[in-house]
């Protein structure tokens, strides 16, 4: 059990912290080949949040990404998928690219009824893609579950920056719902299904929508040892007790393990969802340094 973690003490420092108690300072990130790597959270019941929650309270799935190359990004590509598993129907949340850009979808039933169509779904995509060979950092911001409230109140940030966005399917009749269990790149669409081919890391889960003041932070701080457990300058002790799960994509002592990649959450508190690679070996782990 790792335990660093509870000595830090609170500062005001604006961007987030740069240093982690126990970190030695180089965050790793994990490579996903684009063929059938990718990471088995299991039933994550905690992180499917319910139409209730995301209407009054929202929530906030934040990352960073290497896109490299290109013509990688023509089908839509999974990066955190909540309760979609072996299922051509919508359900859960679903975090990808779509051509590139960055895209969040919550999903579940019309009128009672489960499909894989438009109406089983609320979308929306950034206008603009990811730029290509430099780290990316985005964060997906969801407070709202009708029509309009979700068109008004869903955000997403690409390096600290509020996007311009389109919006589609948004169905009146459309009710939240879950089925099966949780992946980091790969969409349950079938087994394994679409496969993120790019790099990822410091990915994190919050029960309430972030502030773009935290999400600024966030980016300028260059993910440098950030600990999302300790609240500094925007991000309050209110945003981190919100805190669902983060996976670092390495350990919090600095080497990466396999076939484990261990949620911050469950190594404090024994709650969370650890990741199990699949299809995946140790040399999928690099040091990132300093990213942004």
């Amino acid at each position: 059990m790792y335990y660093g973690r509870l000595s830090i003490k609170y500062s005001i420092v604006s961007p987030l912290i740069n240093n982690m108690g126990g970190y030695p300072g180089n965050r790793y990130v994990t490579k996903f080949d684009g063929v059938n790597d990718y990471l088995q959270l299991g039933h994550a019941t905690n992180l499917e949040f319910s139409q209730a929650h995301i209407t009054n309270i929202g929530f906030t799935i934040t990352g960073w990404i290497w896109l490299a190359g290109l013509g990688l990004e023509n089908q839509s590509m999974p990066w955190v998928n909540i309760g979609r598993e072996n299922t051509s129907n919508y359900y859960g949340i679903q975090c990808n690219l779509s051509l590139g850009r960055p895209q969040v979808s919550v999903m579940g039933l019309n009128s009672g009824s489960a499909g894989g169509g438009g109406n089983n779904r609320r979308t929306c995509k950034t206008n603009t893609a990811l730029t290509r060979n430099i780290w990316n950092h985005v964060a997906w911001v969801v407070k709202g579950f009708s029509p309009t409230d979700f068109a008004s109140n869903t955000k997403i940030y690409v390096n600290g920056v509020s996007q311009a966005l389109t919006f589609t399917g948004l169905n009146a009749n459309l009710t939240m719902n879950y089925s099966g269990d949780s992946f980091i790149g790969m969409n349950g669409n079938s087994s394994p299904g679409y496969i993120i081919p790019s790099t990822l890391g410091d990915i994190t889960v919050h029960a309430k929508e972030l502030s773009a003041s935290v999400i600024s932070n966030v980016y300028a701080s260059n993910n440098d040892g950030i600990d999302w457990m300790v609240p500094v300058g925007a991000y309050t002790a209110a945003d981190a007790l919100t805190l669902k799960s983060w996976w670092q994509m390495g350990t919090p002592t600095g080497p990466a393990t396999s076939p484990v990649i261990f949620d911050e959450q469950w190594l404090l508190t024994g709650t969370g969802h650890n990741a199990t690679m699949v299809n995946m070996t140790s040399s999928d782990f690099s040091p990132a340094g300093l990213w942004g």
